[in-house]
């Protein structure tokens, strides 16, 4: 080692030294992300997804949304980080054509906890439809209580004796009976639409193209936050993706 550095210029050490560092961090993140799902440093949360698809775009988004369903567990059951609003920094992704086909991916998100508090809307994840709706909401100007008018003091009317009342027979109308969620239910990859529906109820928004059926809850106390959501085949019915449920919701990770 000491004759290949004897006679180099300043600026060839600099260049060796970057490429020992660059290949020591590389080596690093390929360790976390394949030995360990999440690890935390105060405030700083690096959180890894595992992905697979038949491209390797398919298996960079499934990565990157396991990579967010990590650290949403692990930040739901931190009481520093519950409500309080982050920042998400994109790290390295790591794909890997398989033997039998497809990709398999790796994805290292690092994710800052601030002390701000949130208001739980995801908006950059969200569909543009509900980021419509969540924009106009708070664009509309709030309605100004009605300006009550003084009394008018009129003369008492002349009225006739009054008559006597008529007994009547109350009607009996059915009650309401308001959606109550089922002890233990989950959401899971592979339950049927129907099934999912009679578990969470009926949908606030509902999105559909010739494939998917995408099908959005707001403000229920099983979603993460404002909204959540999960997608379905038309062809099978079947659900293929869930996003920001609780994890007490949710089948754990494998």
């Amino acid at each position: 080692m000491g004759e290949f550095l004897k006679g180099r210029s300043t600026v060839q050490l600099a260049v060796f030294a970057i490429l020992i560092l660059a290949g020591t961090s590389a080596l690093a993140e390929d360790w976390l992300c394949t030995e360990a799902s999440s690890q935390r440093s105060g405030n700083v949360v690096r959180s890894c997804g595992i992905g697979l698809g038949n491209d390797e775009n398919a298996a960079r988004r499934d990565a990157f949304d396991n990579a967010k369903t990590e650290f949403s567990a692990l930040c739901g059951a931190s009481a520093d980080c519950d409500g309080h609003a982050v920042n998400v920094y994109p790290e390295r992704t790591n794909c890997t054509p398989q033997g039998g086909g497809g990709f398999k991916c790796y994805r290292l998100l690092v994710f800052t906890i601030t002390e701000q508090l949130a208001e739980r809307e995801a908006i950059a994840e969200m569909p543009q439809p509900i980021v419509n709706v969540l924009r106009m909401e708070r664009l509309m100007p709030k309605a100004e209580p009605p300006v009550e008018a003084p009394p008018v003091v009129e003369p008492a009317p002349i009225t006739a004796p009054p008559e006597p009342p008529v007994e009547r027979v109350a009607e009996e109308r059915p009650m309401a009976v308001p959606f109550r969620l089922t002890p233990g239910v989950k959401i899971k990859v592979g339950m049927t639409k129907a099934e999912a529906l009679e578990k969470f109820g009926k949908p606030d928004i509902v999105l559909e193209n010739a494939q998917n059926v995408a099908v959005f809850y707001r403000g229920r106390k099983f979603c993460y936050g404002i909204a959540c959501m999960f997608r379905f085949e038309r062809e099978t019915g079947l659900v293929t993706t869930y996003q920001d449920f609780r994890i007490e919701f949710t089948e754990a990770l494998n």
